[in-house]
């Protein structure tokens, strides 16, 4: 185990070596398989029962060009630094302030585990006769295997789930307006819990902005910026967007979000089960390899395999629990306090690049206090605005009012010996 935890460090702390690099392609096959999760399915599922389909595929796709921006700024940063999202978040927020945001993100990524198990273990009970807390346990310990091989077991296990999904979706949809009277007959359905417009952007902001905050993770590894860019927007604008949209469609034919219950209702038997488990494989070795970098910035350890093995045996517990009927209220709760920091880490990186020249393990100012207060007003904007979108409020907000106070109280400053002083 101690030769296999050496081979995969993964970079976690440490700037990812020119020699590990890799193109538009290889990183676009891994941003497929990235956002190939559960949680992009019911997000889709409750559009779709919140809205009539038109409406419903409008909110997902301006939700995703928002997500497609943030993430190309992040992954600007991923790529010149090649320093994982934890490390150049110290820059913005200090030591403990990235620390407090690693914590934010394990609870998040191990949330999204429980929930999206919960999910193919309540299917699977179906078809295996066995307990369900059972069933989950298994795959929870089966999804944390390629997590533990880092970057390279997400390529792997993407280079077959991609068009494995693409395919049974297709069969989905097709059985969807085979059934159901084709596209005119979708159109004119009635949403069956209907929500506003705007609340539609923010639940598909909310449901994916870790991930894009997360972009730096993947785009560490590319060789050019342009394939770092090309590589975000394959994941939000084609995969993130298409899986939204057949979770809208099959909610809408369905009559209900519940994801569990549309996968039952499908008919589509074992390759049903077969298409939920390489979906939840994917959402599983994702949050477990970003909770390994999470917790090995919080440690500052170079090697994270440990960490990310003990964020997969603490998920497995919580997994069996389950967390899946409380599902769209952790959504609206992580989404609104996650949402403010992509502002804060964009505007920061954009706008005091100079900073970044300092090597991270000197960066010793302990917790800024600009991204603080925006941070926490941030949030209450996502959650409590009354006007516009709350989701964009929030991240252009909260990026305006940490630059403002950066130049106020000399956050913006370059001066290593000067931070010093301030630790």
């Amino acid at each position: 185990m101690s030769n296999f935890a050496d081979k995969h460090t993964d970079y976690a702390y440490d700037a990812v070596p020119a020699d590990k690099r890799q193109n538009w392609l290889q990183l676009s096959v891994v941003w497929a398989g990235f956002v190939l999760v559960t949680s992009n399915l019911i997000t889709g599922s409750v559009a779709g029962s919140a809205l009539p389909l038109g409406k419903a595929i409008l909110a997902i796709v301006l939700g995703n060009v928002v997500l497609a921006i943030i993430g190309m700024f992040q992954s600007r940063a991923g790529c010149e630094t090649n320093l994982s999202t934890y490390v150049l978040a110290r820059y913005a927020l200090g030591v403990k302030g990235a620390k407090i945001m690693s914590l934010v993100f394990i609870i998040n990524f191990v949330g999204w585990y429980g929930v999206g198990i919960g999910i193919t273990a309540s299917v699977a009970s179906d078809y295996i006769p066995i307990n369900e807390h059972i069933i989950a346990f298994a795959f929870a310990v089966i999804f944390m295997t390629t997590a533990l091989y880092g970057y390279n077991g997400l390529k792997i296990l993407s280079s077959f789930a991609v068009p494995f999904v693409m395919i049974v979706s297709a069969l989905g949809l097709y059985k969807v307006f085979g059934q159901g009277g084709g596209i005119d007959a979708l159109l004119a359905m009635t949403p069956s819990e209907p929500k506003t417009f705007s609340s539609i952007i923010f639940l598909t902001v909310g449901t994916w902005i870790s991930g894009a905050i997360l972009a730096p993770d993947i785009a560490r590894y590319a060789k050019t910026k342009a394939g770092a860019y090309v590589g975000v927007c394959t994941g939000f604008l084609f995969g993130n967007t298409s899986l939204m949209i057949i979770g809208a469609v099959l909610a809408l034919a369905a009559g209900t979000w519940d994801l569990a219950a549309i996968l039952t209702g499908m008919g589509l038997g074992v390759i049903g089960l077969a298409f939920l488990i390489v979906v939840q494989w994917t959402t599983s070795d994702n949050g477990l390899y970003s909770s390994g970098l999470a917790l090995a910035n919080i440690f500052e350890l170079k090697n994270k395999f440990w960490v990310t093995l003990g964020a997969g045996i603490v998920g497995t517990i919580l997994a069996t629990i389950g967390i899946y009927g409380h599902v769209i209220a952790f959504i609206s709760l992580l989404g609104a306090v996650i949402i403010p920091l992509g502002g804060i880490l964009i505007v920061d990186y954009l706008f005091f690049k100079s900073k970044y020249s300092t090597p991270h393990e000197e960066f010793t100012r302990q917790i800024s206090i600009p991204a603080m207060v925006a941070w926490v007003v941030g949030f209450f904007i996502a959650k409590y605005s009354l006007w516009g979108s709350p989701a964009i409020n929030s991240l252009l907000l909260s990026g305006v009012i940490h630059y403002g106070l950066s130049i106020m109280m000399g956050h913006h400053k370059t001066d290593t010996q000067e931070l010093k002083k301030e630790a």
